[in-house]
């Protein structure tokens, strides 16, 4: 769940903001994988008086920075800064320049989400390596069916809904083996640990 935040000179039209929000959503997409709804971006605009920019630096100039869950490898990030500069020049014509880049990762228990602290679920074993990897978590299509078959489920973005699941404060998660297990409301759903593949989730056996 990266929170974009870009800060710039006004001046643009709104179609520029738009392609500019597009390429750096899309930018993320490749690099880290995240799903294509997962969109916190928001533009800054500044009358040049109060965004003071380096000499050499044009009217395009912007800082962008990313908050992310930690856990992001050296590669991940250096894949995020090269990506976003790259289609940034190639879709707005914006030097790499004039492009600043900088990522932030708060611990998870300074993340919230609908009131509840993403760090405060109950834990049995290191369950945050789990949430720092919430944007890998991913399944198939068959997945994707199998789970809506098991749980009964009208959902059709069945990642979201599992990721919802996961960083509720009622769920339990434990690690066993290979696999994390996630327990909420009668289901139990598994994600293997190294892929963070969701596998299968269903009806708990009592």
């Amino acid at each position: 769940m990266p929170l974009v935040k870009i800060e710039t000179i006004k001046g643009k039209s709104s179609e520029y903001k738009e392609s500019l929000f597009d390429t750096i959503h899309d930018a993320l997409v490749k690099s880290l994988g995240i799903e294509d709804w997962d969109r916190f971006q928001r533009i800054i605009e500044y009358d040049k008086d109060n965004f003071e920019i380096p000499e050499g630096k044009t009217d395009d100039f912007m800082i962008i920075e990313l908050t992310v869950f930690p856990g992001r490898s050296k590669t991940q990030k250096k894949a995020v800064i090269e990506t976003i500069t790259s289609d940034l020049n190639s879709n707005l014509g914006i030097a790499s320049t004039d492009i600043f880049i900088v990522i932030n990762e708060p611990p998870l228990e300074n993340w919230g989400m609908a009131g509840k602290q993403l760090g405060g679920v109950e834990q049995s074993g290191n369950v945050e390596e789990l949430l720092e990897h919430l944007d890998e978590i991913h399944t198939t299509e068959l997945g994707m069916e199998r789970i809506r078959k098991n749980l009964n489920l009208s959902e059709m973005d069945v990642i979201a809904w599992c990721k919802k699941q996961i960083t509720s404060e009622e769920a339990k998660i434990s690690r066993q083996g290979k696999n994390w297990y996630i327990e909420i409301g009668g289901n139990v759903i598994t994600v293997n640990a190294k892929s963070y593949t969701i596998i299968t989730a269903h009806k708990k056996r009592y």
